[in-house]
């Protein structure tokens, strides 16, 4: 792998470039109320080098799409040759994708939507070199990727230094090599997000964990099961399948789900297995830490902190995990 760097003035001007070489780039950009999401950058200077509300996951697994269309007795599949690229996603939410490759791709069936999307799409990581509010990443993978991307930003000051495990988009105008002191500089940065950052006492946290818990009642009070924590998770996967007549065709279409919303697990006759909150809850927070764990080997986390950040009623997965493992909540 080679290491470069590039200057931080350059770098709308290299966005300018790539877009000018008709590829679609989606990344964190700065809306006019001061929020930062993560969506189509039309404009360079929209572009901020921060970690956005959403993640990259709606880029390549949308909140809702057309599967395919029905009419005159034919079905017609919904495609795109769109060349994308998602600059300035954090480490976090690759290896959220990561995680949704072991579950759509390579079990026995493949889900050809999301194949589609991200077979087409170059990961630009931005690894993070400060520790985030809600963020426990270091706990997990940590701020920056071994793999998976085709280049990797990490914040040296003036410059970017730059990781190319594929030089499609390294461009001499814009990239000079790394000093070995860059590459420190980076090492170091790098580091200061682990000593910044709290490392959870996730170790076994599967058998420690328990189902018939006080615990599970006193969050399910708390929960309006908004779903805010699932839909901004970049490893949730769950989704509804319907379909939709509009005039002369069919659309079959998917769009995402929320196992703490009630209809999630509701079974003809209106019966429901989890009918109150702290059933949901016992859900979810077992997914995330006992039952992908048990079938895949890791926790289906990746410490990004979103659901935290966007709880409504401050549920904390952080605190959660220290319970289970001695603490008081």
């Amino acid at each position: 792998m080679k290491v470069y760097k590039i200057s931080k003035d350059k770098l709308k001007a290299y966005l300018s470039y790539l877009l000018n070489k008709g590829y679609s780039i989606y990344g964190p950009v700065k809306t006019t109320s001061g929020d930062v999401i993560f969506s189509k950058i039309e404009d360079p200077e929209h572009f901020v080098d921060e970690k956005s509300t959403n993640g990259p996951k709606s880029v390549v697994f949308p909140e809702r799409e057309i599967i395919f269309r029905y009419r005159e007795g034919k079905i017609i599949e919904e495609k795109s040759d769109e060349r994308r690229i998602l600059f300035g996603t954090r480490t976090c939410e690759i290896e959220g994708f990561r995680m949704l490759d072991d579950v759509l791709l390579k079990g026995k069936y493949k889900d050809i939507s999301y194949e589609r999307k991200r077979s087409n799409s170059i990961i630009v990581n931005f690894a993070c070199t400060k520790a985030c509010k809600y963020g426990f990443c270091t706990t997990f993978q940590g701020p920056k990727l071994k793999n998976g991307f085709s280049l990797q930003f990490i914040d040296i000051g003036d410059d970017y230094l730059v990781e190319a495990m594929n030089e499609e988009l390294i461009v001499p105008e814009y990239f000079t090599e790394a000093s070995e002191e860059d590459i420190k500089k980076a090492e170091e940065n790098i580091n200061n997000v682990y000593k910044e950052m709290e490392q959870l006492p996730i170790k076994d946290i599967e058998k420690k964990i328990k189902f018939n818990d006080e615990i599970w009642n006193k969050l399910g009070n708390y929960c309006i099961n908004c779903g805010a924590c699932n839909y901004s998770c970049p490893t949730c996967f769950c989704f509804d399948v319907y379909d939709v007549k509009i005039g002369n065709e069919i659309l079959r279409i998917r769009e995402w789900d929320s196992c703490l919303l009630e209809g999630f697990s509701r079974l003809a006759g209106f019966n429901n297995p989890r009918k109150d909150n702290a059933s949901r809850l016992i859900q979810r927070f077992y997914h995330k830490l006992v039952y992908h764990k048990l079938n895949y080997g890791y926790y289906l986390c990746t410490g990004c902190g979103r659901c935290i950040e966007q709880c409504p009623v401050n549920i904390d997965i952080r605190d959660v995990i220290k319970y289970f493992s001695g603490g008081e909540l």
